[in-house]
């Protein structure tokens, strides 16, 4: 039997194979957050972000425009996205990225997955 739910997807806000299933035990899952904030596709116009945000796929930002990361920002990025290509921020010619962080309110690129499993080579595209 089968219940209806409000979101896409099988985890909705709470990745219920954390903890316990082999993908978690070998480090291939996520931490178990999630966020509303998520970069992906193209920007082009002026953006500016700060606090938790998940890139899920390519990034670019497009056409001129400016992405502002706040201090104390962190991005996780996903190593592969549904397309089979690494999630990574791409500014293009004539765009700009303006990211002033500080040493105590760094901005943080990293991987969504667990700390406890990081460094690891090839958990995102950079």
């Amino acid at each position: 039997v089968f219940s209806l739910q409000d979101y896409v997807g099988a985890f909705g806000q709470d990745l219920w194979t954390s903890g316990w299933s082999l993908l978690s035990e070998s480090g291939k899952l996520p931490d178990n957050e999630y966020s509303d904030n998520i970069l992906c596709g193209e920007i082009t116009t002026d953006t500016t972000i700060s606090g938790v945000w998940f890139m899920t796929c390519q990034v670019f930002v497009k056409n001129g425009a400016t992405l502002t990361i706040q201090a104390g920002t962190t991005v996780k990025a996903y190593a592969i996205d549904a397309a089979g290509t690494a999630p990574a921020l791409i500014i293009t010619a004539g765009s700009k990225i303006m990211a002033a962080g500080a040493k105590n309110n760094a901005i943080t690129f990293t991987s969504v997955r667990p700390a406890s499993t990081l460094p690891a080579r090839g958990t995102w595209g950079g």
